[in-house]
């Protein structure tokens, strides 16, 4: 077992409880937005605009 599947292994047991948790088809944003609310929404309009001034 090398040192990636060891880092990804929590994660994995993660989701899963989520996903029992919170059964929505909403997968990880959904996660996300449970745990951190109108945060998690107000990233939206800043993110690409910080990957289009990282770009350059």
């Amino acid at each position: 077992m090398d040192s990636v599947n060891v880092m990804i292994l929590p994660v994995a047991f993660v989701f899963g409880k989520f996903g029992k948790m919170y059964p929505s088809a909403g997968g990880s944003a959904t996660f996300v937005g449970t745990a951190f609310g109108f945060l998690y929404l107000s990233i939206i309009p800043i993110g690409p605009l910080i990957i289009c001034f990282s770009i350059y």
